[in-house]
C-alpha cells in the first residue's frame, strides 16, 4: 500500500487555484514531450485505433502523420480540443506560412481576417465561442499566443527570471541555436546546474574509503560522476542508466575527461540490476542517485535496489526535488506544471518511503530540505564496519 502524505491547507489551496484555472482556461498552448519515442512505442500501425489525451494537440496530429486507422483525442478541459480544432483548421485552410506564423511563431499581423474569413467556419460552437474571444491572441505585435493559457503565464514568468540570469538566458539561446546533438548535449549539461540544485553537495558529502567503490544510478550524460571521480581519484566509479542515448553522451564524455580506466558504465533498469553481472561488483561503498527519482515511474523499488547493493557500513545519498513547503503557491504551481510536461514528478512521500525503507534495510536516515523545500537532500547509511 502507497504511503500518503496528508495534505496541508496549502496543498488544499494549492489544488483548489489550480483546479479553478483549469476549470476556466486554456492550460497547455503546447506539448513539449517528443512524438519520436512515442512513435517507437506505440510502434503504430495502419489498423491501429488511438486514444489520446488531446493537451496542445501537437502530439495527436503527430500520430497522425503515421496513418492509423482513427484517432480519438479527449481531455477534461475543453479548451484544449477548442485548440486543437483550430489547428485542424489551419491544416485545412491555410498555406504553410500563413500556418507556420499563427502556430509557430504564435503572431500573425492579419490573424483576425484569416480567423474569421477562413478558420471559424471549421470549428464546433464552443470552439467559435472560445476563439472569437481570444482571437487577438495571435495577432498582438507586442506579444505571441505562446503567452497565454496556464503554460503562458509560467513561460512569462521564466522570462523574467531570465532577465535576472544572463548567462542561463545565453545558455539557453545556444541551446536552441545548436546544429548537433554533441553540441546539445553539451548545453544540456551546462545549464541543468541552474535548476537541478544540491548535486554539488551530494558528490562533497559523498566521501568513499580509499580503494572504495561507488555507484550512480541514473548517470545519465556522465556529470555527477566524472565531477565525483576527479574529486576522489583513490575510488573507483561505475554508472548505470537505462537510456543508451544518454550512456552514449557519457562514455564519450567520460573519454574525453580520460577516466575510462576508473569510470564502468552499463546499461540497467534502475529498479532490477544485477550489479555482479554488470560490472563484477556485488555490492558498492556508496551509491548516489541524483535528480533520477523524479523521473522513475516505480521509484520505491529503485531505492530498495540501491539499499540492498551497499556495503556494510556504505550510504546511499540522494538529491532531487523537494514538496516545495516553503516557497509561493504561484511557484510551486507552475514548477509542478512546467516539470510535468517532461514526465518529472516531485516525490511528496520521499521522507516517509525512505523511513520505512531505513527501518527495513536496518539503516540510519538524515533527511535535509534545501532551498525552502526546493529540493531535498538524503543520506541512508547501513550499519556495520566500514571497510
Amino acid at each position: 500500500m502507497a504511503l500518503k502524505t496528508p495534505q496541508t491547507i496549502s496543498d488544499r489551496f494549492d489544488q483548489k487555484v489550480f483546479n479553478a484555472i483549469y476549470s476556466r482556461a486554456l492550460v497547455y498552448n503546447t506539448c513539449w514531450e517528443d512524438p519520436a519515442v512515442d512513435r517507437l512505442a506505440l510502434n503504430i500501425a495502419p489498423d491501429d485505433a488511438l486514444l489520446v489525451i488531446t493537451s496542445a494537440g501537437c502530439n495527436v496530429l503527430d500520430y497522425a502523420l503515421t496513418g492509423p486507422r482513427s484517432i480519438h483525442a479527449v481531455d477534461a478541459n475543453p479548451r484544449q480540443n477548442a485548440l486543437l480544432e483550430l489547428k485542424l483548421s489551419g491544416i485545412r485552410s491555410l498555406d504553410y506560412d500563413d500556418f507556420f506564423a499563427a502556430f509557430g511563431s504564435g503572431y500573425h499581423p492579419r490573424f483576425r481576417e484569416i480567423y474569421f474569413d477562413a478558420l471559424r467556419a471549421h470549428l464546433s460552437p464552443f470552439a467559435r465561442g472560445f476563439w472569437d474571444k481570444r482571437v487577438d491572441w495571435f495577432g498582438n505585435p507586442r506579444g505571441s499566443f505562446y503567452y497565454h493559457g496556464l503554460s503562458g503565464i509560467v513561460a512569462r514568468l521564466f522570462r523574467l527570471y531570465l532577465a535576472a540570469r544572463p548567462r542561463l538566458a545565453a545558455s539557453i539561446s545556444d541551446l536552441f541555436e545548436t546544429r548537433s546533438l554533441d553540441h546539445q548535449r553539451h548545453v544540456y549539461d551546462l545549464t541543468r546546474k541552474h535548476y537541478l540544485l544540491g548535486r554539488d553537495r551530494l558528490i562533497a558529502d559523498l566521501d568513499p574509503p580509499r580503494g572504495g567503490t561507488v555507484l550512480e544510478i541514473g548517470c545519465g550524460t556522465g556529470r555527477n560522476i566524472i565531477a565525483a571521480a576527479r574529486r576522489y581519484p583513490h575510488a573507483r566509479f561505475f554508472g548505470l542508466d537505462i537510456s543508451d542515448e544518454m550512456l552514449m553522451s557519457a562514455r564519450a564524455n567520460v573519454d574525453k575527461a580520460g577516466l575510462s580506466g576508473r569510470i564502468s558504465l552499463a546499461r540497467a533498469d534502475a529498479t532490477a540490476f544485477e550489479a555482479k553481472a554488470l560490472f563484477a561488483q556485488a555490492a558498492f561503498d556508496r551509491v548516489f542517485i541524483s535528480y533520477s527519482l523524479s523521473m522513475i515511474p516505480p521509484w520505491r523499488e529503485t531505492i530498495r535496489q540501491a539499499l540492498d547493493c551497499l556495503e556494510p557500513g556504505g550510504s546511499l545519498h540522494i538529491v532531487d526535488f523537494g514538496r516545495q513547503e516553503g516557497l509561493p503557491g504561484w511557484f510551486r504551481s507552475g514548477l509542478r506544471a512546467w516539470l510535468a510536461r517532461f514526465h518529472v514528478e516531485p516525490r511528496d512521500t520521499l521522507h516517509a518511503v525512505l523511513e520505512s525503507e531505513a527501518q527495513r534495510a536496518g539503516a540510519s536516515l538524515s533527511y535535509d530540505s534545501l532551498y525552502r523545500g526546493y529540493a531535498i537532500h538524503a543520506v541512508m547509511t547501513r550499519q556495520g564496519s566500514i571497510r
